[in-house]
């Protein structure tokens, strides 16, 4: 069932849904997409081994239902540039990955500093169906013991910091059309993507409003988009 839209968006969404089926067909699991749910239809045993993961989606890292720590408005924003979206390159994952997957984005890089959080993702049947086709991969940036939501627990390894936010574009060719800033080091982040992409290149910023700290991109960035805590910038013309 498609998401109540104008024609233009309900086959947009089609044409994800059906992207997302032919990656799928590889696994047997028989994974069936739509843009409000997701369905898993799985022989029972597999159903069982599944729980424990689900729960972990459903119960930690702020995950509601498997959406990303975000309000409703904020994940609608997040989901209309999803749909549009070919290269995704998010700092921060979760909810935003499962999004970004269930709406069909062909190619995803994850940035995390947390290890632990990442290798529980990667036993979700979502997540390891999308890695072993190639559709997503996780960069994970050693910069530390980490806390919740990957945060340092202390300066031992300052050094590395700069590799979460400014190694990982050394990893690819192309430039992504979508980056989503949700992790660690906001501000670097955006400075590191600043320096690298073009006019067409979106950039999400979560949790922007609420911290006055992160406005410092506004000199090099155009704030033209908007929900709640969630702002979607352009690069400025020089």
């Amino acid at each position: 069932m498609l998401s109540r839209g104008n024609p233009e968006e309900q086959r947009t969404e089609r044409l994800h849904i059906d992207r997302w089926k032919k990656l799928s067909q590889s696994d047997t699991s028989q994974i069936r997409f739509t843009t409000s749910k997701l369905r898993l239809s799985l022989p029972w045993r597999r159903k069982m081994q599944l729980v424990p993961s689900i729960n972990y989606f459903f119960g930690r890292r702020g995950f509601e239902h498997g959406n990303p720590a975000m309000s409703r408005r904020e994940r609608w924003l997040l989901r209309r540039y999803l749909l549009k979206c070919r290269f995704l390159l998010e700092f921060g994952c979760g909810g935003s990955t499962l999004s970004a997957i269930r709406f069909g984005v062909p190619r995803i890089i994850s940035v995390e500093s947390d290890p632990k959080w990442v290798k529980r993702l990667q036993k979700d049947p979502i997540i390891s169906v999308a890695v072993a086709s190639g559709c997503l991969s996780f960069r994970t940036i050693d910069i530390g013991p980490v806390g919740n939501w990957g945060i340092p627990v202390d300066n031992s390894r300052r050094d590395y910091y700069p590799s979460y936010f400014d190694g990982v574009w050394s990893t690819f060719n192309c430039l992504p059309d979508l980056i989503l800033i949700d992790g660690r080091f906001r501000v670097e982040c955006a400075q590191a993507a600043i320096s690298r992409v073009g006019p067409s290149t979106i950039l999400l910023i979560h949790d922007y409003v609420s911290r006055p700290e992160y406005h410092v991109v506004e000199r090099y960035l155009e704030p033209i988009d908007r929900a709640n805590d969630l702002v979607a910038f352009r690069k400025r013309p020089r």
